[in-house]
């Protein structure tokens, strides 16, 4: 076995003048198990556990095991010096483990395996309350509802908790330092919360309930919202938000765009399919524009476009306009690659 070697007994030996390490036959002792395959699945296998308890030697700050199998964090409840931990794509279900590791910082346990049918997903994030050096949390694709054991994480910079069974934000208000927050495919519909996280500058809330931006109005350092998917008709919120330089608006009810005609910093414009889209006029101030997305609307006038110079995709699927103004518009924008069809 490849892995033979290093499940040798491992010597007694001095750490910082006092304390012994932890040999490798205490670890499994530890865990409760026998050092054999069989034991050790619920763990990720040998592999895993050994390199586990290497780590433990060696007081690793960083670990990463990515679609392991691992369903029991128990080897990782000893890595006391750890603080960064990513085990992305594992079945687990219960973070107790990970409660007493206070020097995490960035834990990623977001996405099920690729295969074998696992259906095990966090719900409980109660072990996470009390670990406050957190700057960096993903928990995509889980069935997690409740937000509140987060609350007293200030320290959170970056949170992902995309493709769950989120409803209330309210618990996120206390998060004051986040800059970037992921809660698309969720089932929220009030985002009031979010109107006190005054150092956004990435927000995703795609494939949600939202019809209110009205929240957003003050949040002025954002850089890029994803809203793609919601039941949103009013952008009069976002006619302030000058930083913005990418717009996802795919999948709602807009018909005026003229709120955002002064987001002249825009980049990334995305408005497919909000059906009764006509007048794309207000796009004629945003110079820096690089991509626009305007596939399946009511599009019949593209004469707005004619001077956007910096565009290097436009999208027109699926829109009413007729062909010659599609050859004039290919001429005015040779650098761009329009998609027509």
């Amino acid at each position: 076995m490849r892995f033979l070697f290093l499940l040798l007994p491992i010597l007694f030996c001095i750490v910082g003048g006092e304390e012994k390490a932890i040999s490798q036959a205490k670890f499994f002792r530890m865990l409760k198990i026998k050092p054999t395959e069989t034991e050790a699945v619920p763990f990720g296998g040998l592999k895993t556990v050994v390199l586990a308890h290497r780590a433990l030697l060696e007081k690793k700050k960083k670990l990463e095991f990515s679609e392991e199998g691992i369903r029991d964090l128990l080897p990782f409840s000893f890595l006391h010096e750890l603080q960064w931990l990513r085990l992305s794509q594992n079945p687990v279900s219960d973070l107790t483990p990970l409660a007493g590791l206070n020097n995490l910082q960035v834990l990623s346990l977001y996405g099920l395996p690729k295969h074998k049918n696992a259906t095990s997903r966090i719900s409980d994030l109660t072990p996470l309350s009390g670990l406050y050096n957190l700057w960096s949390l993903a928990l995509d694709e889980q069935s997690i509802r409740d937000l509140s054991p987060l609350s007293k994480l200030v320290n959170l910079r970056t949170l992902y908790v995309t493709r769950n069974e989120v409803v209330n934000l309210s618990d996120l208000s206390t998060l004051k330092q986040l800059k970037s927050l992921f809660l698309s495919h969720n089932q929220i519909q009030d985002i009031s919360p979010v109107s006190d996280l005054k150092q956004l500058e990435w927000l995703r809330l795609s494939s949600n309930k939202i019809s209110n931006l009205w929240p957003l109005v003050d949040l002025t350092m954002l850089e890029q919202i994803h809203l793609e998917q919601n039941e949103i008709s009013n952008l009069a919120p976002l006619k302030n938000l000058k930083q913005l330089k990418e717009l996802k608006l795919g999948g709602n009810q807009i018909t005026n765009l003229r709120p955002i005609s002064g987001l002249t910093s825009m980049r990334e414009l995305d408005l497919e399919s909000n059906h009764y889209l006509e007048d794309i006029s207000p796009l004629v101030g945003m110079r820096q524009l690089r991509v626009l997305n305007l596939a399946h609307n009511q599009i019949s006038d593209l004469t707005p476009l004619m001077n956007t110079r910096s565009l290097r995709t436009l999208v027109l699927v699926g829109n009413p306009y007729d062909e010659d103004q599609l050859i004039r518009l290919q001429s005015a924008l040779p650098k761009c690659d329009i998609v027509y069809r």
